[in-house]
C-alpha cells in the first residue's frame, strides 16, 4: 500500500482562492466598464452618432428657384431664365500628376478658350481647397458630354443662365444680372427682388453604396414673379431700327428716341443707340450701357419754349393773336461786359410778330420779349411746374435731374438765353412728360415702365394739373401749325392723314470756350393726332453732321417712328 498524501495545509489552500477572487474580481471590472460604455454609447454618443450614421446616408442639396421672367405689354419675352449647368472639380480627389490632363479634357469637351484652358489648370492644380469652379451656366447639350464622361474629381450641379431672346431689343432698359443671377442694371436691378425666387432644399437617400434610394423635399422653392413692362416690343425695335438709322446718316454721336401715351403715361418705346446685348453686358462701354432717354443731359433749345409761351398764355400776358414788336438783334451783358448777341431769322430789321408766328418760325428774339413780359420770377416759377430741375419719377434707376439756374443766380444774360432753351439742361423723358401734359389737356401723368409685377397690376399713375384745358387746346393748335404752315420748322415731321403737333429743336453744346459752333443737339417732340392725342415721340441726336437742324435731322425720324406706332 502506498503512503496517503499529507491534507494541505491552510496557507496552501489560501493562495488559490486569493487567485480566484482577483481573477472574479477583474470580470467584474470589466463587466461595469463594458456596461457603461454602453450605457454611455446609448445616452449621451446617441444623438452624435445616429447624426454621423444620417450624414453618410444622406446628401442635403439646394433647390434653385427659377429667377422671373420680364416680358413686353404682349407678353413677348424679354429676358428669361434657362437651364444650364455648372461644373465644379474637387482637386483632392484628382492626382497630382493627372490635373493638367483632366483640365484639357474638361477644356476640349466644353470648348474653353486658350485662357479659360490656363486659369482651369492653375485652379485645379491648387489642392489647398476642395472646391473650385470649372465652368459656370454651360448649356445642356454641351453639359451633358461632360457629364457622360464621368471624370474623377468633376462633379456638376443644376444652374439657371439668363437669356435674353430678343439681343439688342431694349438692351439698356431691361440691364443684365450677375454671374450669380443678380440684377446689376436696368429692369434687372430695379426688380430684382420680385424677380428672384426664394430656394428650396432637398434630402437624397442613398444605400450603403452610394446608390440614391430616395429624394424629400425639406423646403419647396418658390420661383420668382414675372415682371411685365409697358414697352411694345414691336414699336421699340423699330423705333431702335429708325434712330440707329438716323444715327449712322448723320454720323452722330448718339441718339435718344421715347413713344408714350399721354394720357395713361405709359411708355411704348424707350430707346438709346448705340444698342447693347444685356447677354453681352460685360462686354459693353459704360456710355452703351447707359439708357439715354433718363441718363443724357443736354440743352433742349427751342424744344422749351413750350414753357415760355404756355406759361405767359395761362398767366394772360400774352394771348394767341398778341402782336409783339421783334427786333432783328439784341445784346445781353453782364455787369462784367460779358455778352450774348441773339440774331434774328435773317432779318434786317424789326418785324411784328404775333404769338403763335412766334411758336411757328421758332422765333428766339420773340420768345424773349414774351419772356420778359411774363417777368423772370414767373418763368421761372413756370420751369418748376413743368418738371425741369426735378426728376419725372419714372421707375427707372438713375434718372438724372438735368440743370437749372435757381432764380437768385440769375444774370442779366439769363433772360436772353433760358427762355430759349439755354442755359438750362434737360432729360428727353423731362421735355416728353412736358409736351404730353398739353397733349393730356394740361395734366400730367407721372411716365412709367412697370405694367405689373406677377398678377398685381402697378400703381397707378400720379396725375397732376399744370395747365388749364384752354391754354393746351391753344398750344396744340399752334404747335400743329409748326408742322402744318409753309413757314414752320417741322414741315418734315408731318404724316399723311393724321395732324400732327410739335417742335423742333436745334440747341450748340457748350464746352470750356462756350457755345461751340460746329457741335449742336437736333431734336423733334411731338404728338398725333392734334385734337386728340394718343401718342408721344420724342427724338435727340447729339452731334449729327451733314445736317443740324431738328427740322431736317429728327423730325424725318419723328415721322417714321410715330407712323409706325
Amino acid at each position: 500500500m502506498g503512503t496517503k498524501a499529507p491534507a494541505p495545509t491552510s496557507t496552501e489552500l489560501t493562495i488559490p482562492r486569493r487567485r480566484l477572487g482577483l481573477l472574479l474580481a477583474g470580470l467584474l471590472l470589466l463587466l461595469l466598464l463594458v456596461s457603461s460604455r454602453t450605457v454611455w454609447l446609448q445616452s449621451v454618443q446617441n444623438q452624435t452618432l445616429t447624426k454621423y450614421a444620417t450624414t453618410q446616408q444622406q446628401n442635403t442639396q439646394p433647390l434653385p428657384a427659377v429667377r422671373g421672367a420680364i416680358v413686353d405689354r404682349n407678353g413677348i419675352t424679354l429676358a428669361i431664365g434657362e437651364q444650364a449647368v455648372t461644373f465644379f472639380g474637387d482637386p483632392r480627389l484628382i492626382k497630382q500628376r493627372d490635373r493638367i490632363g483632366v483640365a484639357q479634357q474638361v477644356a476640349d469637351i466644353l470648348g474653353l478658350t486658350k485662357s479659360e484652358r490656363e486659369q482651369l489648370v492653375t485652379r485645379l492644380e491648387d489642392a489647398t481647397g476642395g472646391f473650385v469652379y470649372v465652368a459656370r451656366q454651360v448649356p445642356q447639350e454641351r453639359a451633358k458630354l461632360l457629364q457622360e464622361a464621368k471624370i474623377t474629381g468633376i462633379g456638376s450641379n443644376p444652374e439657371e443662365k439668363r437669356m435674353y431672346p430678343q439681343k439688342t431689343v431694349a438692351g439698356q432698359l431691361i440691364g443684365a444680372v450677375d454671374t450669380d443671377g443678380r440684377g446689376i442694371d436696368g429692369m434687372e436691378l430695379l426688380y430684382n427682388n420680385s424677380l428672384t425666387g426664394t430656394p428650396g432644399q432637398q434630402v437624397s437617400v442613398r444605400d450603403p453604396s452610394g446608390v440614391p434610394i430616395d429624394v424629400r423635399k425639406l423646403v419647396r422653392e418658390r420661383d420668382g414673379k414675372p415682371v411685365q413692362l409697358t414697352i411694345d416690343s414691336v414699336i421699340q425695335e423699330n423705333t431702335e431700327r429708325v434712330l440707329a438709322e438716323t444715327v449712322k446718316k448723320f454720323s452722330a454721336e448718339n441718339g435718344q428716341a421715347i413713344v408714350m401715351n399721354p394720357k395713361t403715361g405709359e411708355i411704348y418705346a424707350f430707346a438709346s443707340v448705340p444698342l447693347v446685348d444685356p447677354g453681352k453686358w460685360s462686354a459693353s462701354t459704360g456710355n452703351q450701357k447707359r439708357l439715354g432717354p433718363v441718363s443724357h443731359v443736354y440743352e433742349p433749345g427751342s424744344t422749351f419754349k413750350i414753357v415760355t409761351i404756355s406759361g405767359a398764355l395761362e398767366d394772360g400776358v400774352v394771348q394767341r393773336n398778341t402782336q409783339l414788336d421783334v427786333p432783328a438783334i439784341r445784346v445781353f451783358c453782364k455787369e462784367k461786359k460779358t455778352c450774348s448777341v441773339v440774331d434774328a431769322e435773317k432779318r434786317s430789321g424789326p418785324e411784328m410778330m404775333t404769338t403763335e408766328q412766334i411758336l411757328v418760325k421758332s422765333s428766339n428774339l420773340g420768345t424773349i420779349a414774351i419772356a420778359e413780359r411774363l417777368k423772370k420770377a414767373n418763368l421761372d416759377r413756370w420751369i418748376t411746374k413743368f418738371g425741369f430741375g426735378s426728376r419725372t419719377g419714372i421707375d427707372f434707376p438713375g434718372e438724372e435731374i438735368g440743370m437749372r439756374t435757381p432764380l437768385k443766380d440769375w444774370s442779366a444774360v439769363s433772360i436772353g438765353n433760358i427762355p430759349i432753351g439755354q442755359g438750362i439742361s434737360v432729360t428727353p423723358i423731362q421735355v416728353a412728360s412736358a409736351y404730353a401734359t398739353i397733349a393730356n389737356g394740361g395734366l400730367r401723368v407721372q411716365p412709367h415702365l412697370l405694367a405689373k409685377v406677377g398678377d398685381e397690376p402697378a400703381p397707378r399713375a400720379k396725375t397732376k394739373r399744370i395747365l388749364s384745358e384752354k391754354t393746351s387746346a391753344i398750344m396744340r393748335s399752334m404747335f400743329g401749325g409748326v408742322v402744318r404752315s409753309e413757314n414752320g420748322t417741322g414741315n418734315a415731321a408731318q404724316i399723311q392723314n393724321y395732324e400732327v403737333g410739335g417742335k423742333t429743336g436745334t440747341a450748340s453744346i457748350a464746352d470750356e470756350n462756350g457755345y461751340n459752333k460746329q457741335d449742336y443737339v437736333a431734336s423733334f417732340v411731338g404728338f398725333v393726332p392734334t385734337e386728340n392725342p394718343q401718342l408721344v415721340t420724342m427724338v435727340v441726336i447729339r452731334k449729327p453732321r451733314g445736317g443740324i437742324y431738328g427740322g431736317t435731322v429728327a423730325a424725318p425720324a419723328f415721322e417714321q417712328i410715330t407712323k409706325f406706332a
